[in-house]
């Protein structure tokens, strides 16, 4: 919801810069008024990026349940959500053999009923980026 605020805010204010650039023909610094509206473009441009869908490569969270993963030549995109917040992302990973093994394991056991937790190990070799798998112990209440 703060996201679309923001984009809103952004958008009403591009528009403003550029009416304010077709409507007046004398600027005192009209070099300002383009380079701040380009500036202002980019920013409302790279933010609607980045809300699309499209994977990211940031870090991983050190906590996160594994929705589904795709295997794309030499990436592996990884659909997960974090424990920490509710928002659910696609991160990419670089693709190898061990990290395919062990998410489509993951994926079975998810498959089959079981409740996995995904947890990133500390120095970990980077073959399969750090990731085990755990799994968590429903908590059943008693009848």
């Amino acid at each position: 919801m703060i996201i679309i605020l923001i984009i809103i805010f952004l958008t009403i204010i591009y528009g403003w810069l550029v009416y304010k650039l077709i409507s007046f023909q004398y600027f005192k610094r009209p070099s300002w008024m383009i380079i701040t509206s380009f500036l202002i473009f980019i920013l409302l441009h790279t933010v609607l990026l980045s809300l699309l869908g499209y994977p990211t490569n940031q870090n991983l969270p050190n906590e996160f349940r594994l929705l589904y993963f795709y295997k794309n030549d030499n990436k592996i995109i990884i659909l997960l959500k974090p424990n920490d917040t509710g928002y659910t992302r696609l991160h990419e990973l670089d693709y190898s053999l061990e990290l395919e093994s062990s998410l489509s394991q993951a994926m079975d056991s998810a498959n089959k009923g079981r409740v996995l937790m995904g947890v990133l190990e500390e120095g970990a070799d980077n073959v399969n980026s750090g990731i085990k798998f755990i799994e968590i112990k429903r908590n059943l209440p008693t009848k």
